[in-house]
């Protein structure tokens, strides 16, 4: 694989999973029944960085996985195991379109 063929693999790459993991982190926020501002003060953060994950606008650290995982009362490896499930199976869907 030439290195620019990398790159964008590792941008897009990048991209989805900002975008996965803030689908995952709304609906898990959602189903916690917690609105955006309760969420932010459970997790320690700010409101408007919670709404920019979950947009999929921002990447997060380790610490912030961690808070928010708090903030959700679960394990932080739960929520990045549903985030590798759904970017295989996306990308399994993809790979799919393109054989067709």
């Amino acid at each position: 694989m030439k290195r620019t063929e990398k790159k964008i693999l590792n941008e897009t790459l990048r991209n989805q999973s900002q975008e996965v993991f803030g689908e995952i982190i709304a609906e898990l926020r959602e189903k916690a029944d917690l609105s955006q501002d309760d969420f932010a003060y459970e997790c320690g953060v700010n409101r408007s960085f919670i709404s920019k994950i979950e947009a999929g606008q921002t990447t997060v650290s380790l610490i912030t996985l961690m808070k928010l995982a708090i903030g959700l009362n679960m394990q932080a490896s739960d929520i990045l195991i549903m985030l590798e499930k759904r970017i295989k199976e996306q990308t399994a869907k993809s790979a799919k379109k393109l054989k067709a």
